[in-house]
């Protein structure tokens, strides 16, 4: 029994040496903290996430604090997000698909001054949902046997994020961020005599606040009397979070449980972006950089690599007062592209995507439907590694009111 229990226990290790089709979520989820989620709300989503140095009027930019106070005309809004994706995953031995969906967040954005703005929200960090089998295992105290491997869980984010305009033109922010979640991991042992049925359960559950900081300068040079260029930053510092993890082996009629305590880190990362508007049309871009090189690798088949990544938005405004329908929606466009932020059996690979969206207006501003396409590519088939492609629709409620004041003519 004991050396059973050992045997058992090796397999804490194997999801970190073993990559293979999964029919419930990205493969590459078994990593970590799983896939990060979209940084932004779905109005920016069309533009490729496109944000730093966005200041928009009329939709809430989280990305960066220090634009929480550019909506005009409101008091207060309301967003509700959701999303539908189809992931289609191939390797070496063929493809499968996965159908995936559900709420993205909420935020509730108010006006608390002429100077200053507070949002708040909740909204899903990382999804950890993968379902993958390894049927060629070998033990040389058991010998062959096959691997169930399940996770689920995930991370949530809640925030509240406070922008102001500490002198003109000059907005500074600050976002509190309070991570929560717990990240399973199930493997189930079948295909073997003497391991038929066994389970092994870990569960590590993540509680951690920290802060990310913004600002914003917009410049209205005399030679463009009619736009306006915005400059962006972001920082957030390291964050070290302390995990706890319980580990439960099943095995016939006995178990084995073990609690002890883990580590994850959030590194810092770095944030800079420009916009430039004129009459109706918006264009951005946004450079970000994020030190993973400082964290522990996870083991010796992964390694952490720093990630660097671009993105390009284009924006057509609406034109509020115009008495065509088309004119008063909003038109977005974004492209985005980065390395991975881990090399797996030593291969590094790209993410990328292509990214649309539209803006429609409620009548009399009373909000907006946020829709949002994305056309996402990550990870590759060399080295026997997974190849993803996934397409996902995106939809927003927006919900605006303004007290004391007549509603626009949306």
């Amino acid at each position: 029994m004991r050396i059973l229990f050992l045997v058992l226990a090796s397999m804490l290790w194997l999801p970190q040496e073993v990559l293979s089709q999964s029919y419930s979520g990205s493969a590459y989820n078994i990593y970590g903290f799983g896939t990060m989620t979209s940084p932004s709300l779905t109005a920016f989503s069309g533009l490729g996430n496109t944000s730093i140095g966005v200041r928009s009027p009329v939709n809430v930019n989280i990305s960066n604090p220090a634009a929480t106070n550019a909506i005009q005309g409101y008091s207060h809004q309301f967003d509700i997000d959701g999303y539908f994706s189809v992931l289609n995953q191939s390797d070496k031995n063929g493809t499968g698909t996965a159908y995936l969906g559900g709420l993205q967040g909420m935020n509730f954005w108010f006006r608390t001054s002429a100077l200053n703005a507070v949002t708040v929200g909740v909204k899903s960090f990382s999804r950890t949902n993968y379902s993958a089998t390894d049927e060629n295992k070998y033990s040389p105290d058991i010998g062959n046997y096959s691997v169930l491997y399940q996770g689920t869980g995930g991370v949530s984010q809640f925030y509240a994020g406070f922008g102001h305009e500490l002198f003109k033109s000059l907005h500074v922010g600050v976002k509190y961020n309070f991570l929560f979640g717990n990240l399973n991991d199930t493997q189930t042992v079948f295909g073997n005599t003497y391991l038929d049925s066994t389970v092994v359960d870990i569960s590590e559950y993540v509680r951690k606040a920290y802060l990310e900081f913004g600002a914003q300068y917009e410049w209205q040079p005399k030679w463009l009397n009619f736009g306006k260029i915005v400059l962006g930053a972001t920082y957030k510092p390291v964050t070290n979070i302390n995990t706890r993890i319980s580990e439960l082996i099943l095995y016939d009629s006995d178990s084995l449980l073990t609690e002890d305590e883990g580590s994850m880190v959030l590194p810092k990362s770095f944030g800079y972006g420009v916009s430039f508007s004129w009459k109706r049309m918006m264009l951005a871009a946004d450079m970000k950089l994020t030190r993973w090189n400082e964290v522990k690798d996870v083991s010796t088949i992964e390694r952490y690599v720093d990630q660097q990544g671009y993105s390009l938005g284009f924006e057509i405004m609406p034109k509020y007062n115009s008495q065509s329908y088309f004119d008063r929606v909003d038109y977005r466009f974004g492209l985005s592209l980065s390395n991975y932020y881990l090399k797996i059996k030593g291969t590094s690979f790209m993410e990328s995507s292509v990214n649309v969206g539209l803006g429609l207006p409620v009548k009399y501003g009373a909000g907006v439907i946020n829709l949002g396409y994305q056309y996402h590519l990550l990870g590759t088939t060399k080295n026997n590694l997974i190849r993803e492609v996934t397409n996902t629709i995106s939809v927003g409620f927006s919900i605006r009111e303004s007290w004391f004041k007549k509603p626009l003519n949306y």
